[in-house]
């Protein structure tokens, strides 16, 4: 009777499970932008000191502006500053939601750029680069100042409030129990039709099923934390995915891909002695990056993932 009642609460949101309309491909995408924009912002803190060393290098008319030591840190510093996020994000997403993490993103990146746009010596730069697309960000740097660098960040984190505008995971509701905002936020990016309201109810279902086991294994106090985590270890669930990014990390860093993308710059006037030709060169390797990253993601989906990392 109580199940009756939830399900009618939920169908009595719809209301019409046959309408169909381009509005939730619209909202899918608005929200799909935001998280899209953060890799891009991403790629063009990534790719600003490979330009913005060589130009205050240049500037100051003097290679020690900016000391080797001091380059190996601006590119290094930031993966350690992302480091405790690595742990503090997935258990805010966990306790509060998806949007949240989003949120404190976009305030950690609007003091980023602005620390950068601001800064005025290789201290600065530390600090902006340890709180938080490569080609672009190669491209403005070699034909215009590479403060337009963080113009351009600046623009992608004032169309980035509309994270405020934007729902809760459906899943992550269903998870905390939470169907009727589910279903809510579920109808909201996917529309009412046949196959939306189907997908909403499996999801409801199945989420309730694994309340129902977590509760179970809550009252079961007798097993071992420890077996438990030895358990999840052990499950090739976890331990297979976990090969494989390793193995593509390893791939990325030994090919000396990240050594390139820093010094390109350098290496390539080393040996051509032009500082044209460098900067060519280095919106190549960009290019090909590029490319690359957009033809193994078509072969994914045609061959298998082993097939694409041989």
């Amino acid at each position: 009777m109580e199940q009756s009642r939830e399900e009618y609460k939920y169908s009595s949101v719809c209301s019409d499970p046959t309408k169909s309309s381009w509005l939730p491909l619209l909202r899918q995408m608005f929200v799909c932008s935001g998280v899209t924009s953060y890799f891009f912002i991403y790629g063009l803190f990534f790719g600003a000191p490979t330009v913005y060393v060589p130009q205050i290098r240049k500037e100051a008319n003097s290679t020690e502006a900016i000391s080797m030591e001091a380059v190996s840190w601006l590119f290094s510093i930031s993966s350690y500053g992302s480091l405790p996020w690595a742990i503090i994000c997935p258990v805010i997403a966990q306790r509060y939601g998806r949007k949240a993490p989003y949120v404190i993103l976009w305030i950690n990146t609007i003091i980023c750029v602005s620390l950068l746009y601001f800064s005025k010596s290789v201290t600065e730069l530390f600090g902006a680069t340890f709180y938080w697309g490569i080609w672009i960000s190669n491209a403005i740097g070699t034909f215009f100042h590479w403060k337009n660098i963080c113009i351009l960040i600046f623009i992608c984190c004032i169309y980035n409030i509309s994270i405020l505008f934007w729902p809760d995971s459906p899943v992550w509701l269903a998870t905390n129990g939470r169907f009727e905002e589910c279903a809510r936020c579920h109808r909201w990016l996917k529309g009412e039709d046949e196959d939306s309201e189907l997908e909403l109810k499996q999801l409801i279902s199945s989420q309730k099923e694994n309340l129902k086991r977590k509760h179970e294994r809550k009252e079961d106090n007798k097993k071992n934390c420890f077996i438990k985590l030895y358990d999840s270890v052990k499950a090739k669930t976890f331990y297979i995915p976990l090969i494989y990014s390793l193995l593509t990390i390893c791939l990325y860093h030994f090919s000396g891909k990240l050594a390139c993308s820093g010094y390109i710059i350098d290496i390539i006037k080393t040996i051509t002695a032009s500082e044209s030709t460098a900067y060519e060169g280095m919106l190549v390797l960009d290019g090909v990056t590029v490319l690359g990253m957009v033809f193994s993601n078509n072969k994914l989906r045609s061959y298998d993932n082993v097939y694409v990392f041989v």
